[in-house]
């Protein structure tokens, strides 16, 4: 078998600590199953008033074409928006999907960091689909999913920011280890029984009868 050095050990290890599958996920349960933004005003001095719900889809992590970051990150969010103008409702869809990047690194005494890129308005492509005729009526206020999306861009950067996320980045590997040690994880050994030998078995057996008085008659 081939002797493996420090500094690949190392990389193969840190590769098998960030497995896509389970970051997705772990990212999809830290966004939830509902996203809220708003109410907000938008068009031009405010005259609208926005109110969305989001429902998130199937996170997606592939391994990142970027040597500097090790996965890339997406996120389809489908927004169903509601937009109040002048006593009148209009309905949207807006399909969203946020797009970042992790890597990890390390930090003494023996800790691994997620590091998540900040989303920016950039990294959010949103389109947009009108819901029946009413919708038409807030055409001309603007690009509402350009509105929707900053608020998108900063729910995503809040939740990175947030202490319990933060807390999920931080993996102290000595700790793991040491709990692992204490569950029978690492090395499982069962526990050794002496073997009895002939002569001990016999002694043993003299030694019952000699204290048995019902033995010894």
């Amino acid at each position: 078998m081939a002797e493996l050095s420090h500094e690949l050990f190392a990389r193969r290890v840190l590769a098998a600590a960030m497995p896509s599958d389970r970051v997705s996920e772990v990212i999809g349960r830290v966004i939830g199953t509902s996203i809220v933004i708003g109410p907000l005003r938008a068009g031009p001095g405010g005259v609208a008033a926005v109110t969305a719900v989001g429902v998130p889809g199937p996170v997606a992590a592939e391994e990142s074409s970027d040597p500097d970051w090790a996965l890339r990150i997406q996120v389809p969010i489908r927004l169903s928006v509601h937009v109040v103008l002048a006593g009148r409702t209009a309905r949207y869809l807006i399909d969203v999907v946020v797009r970042t990047r992790l890597r990890q690194q390390l930090e003494e005494p023996c800790t691994v960091v997620i590091d998540v890129e900040p989303v920016h308005k950039r990294d959010v492509y949103s389109r947009t689909a009108p819901k029946g005729a009413p919708a038409r009526l807030v055409g001309w206020i603007g690009n509402i999913n350009s509105e929707v999306a900053e608020r998108v861009v900063q729910y995503i950067n809040e939740l990175i920011d947030s202490p319990r996320v933060a807390t999920l980045r931080r993996i102290d590997v000595a700790a793991l280890l040491g709990r692992a040690w204490a569950a029978g994880l690492v090395v499982d050994v069962p526990q050794r029984v002496a073997p009895v030998s002939e002569v001990g078995r016999r002694n043993t057996e003299n030694h019952a009868q000699s204290r048995d008085p019902f033995l010894r008659a």
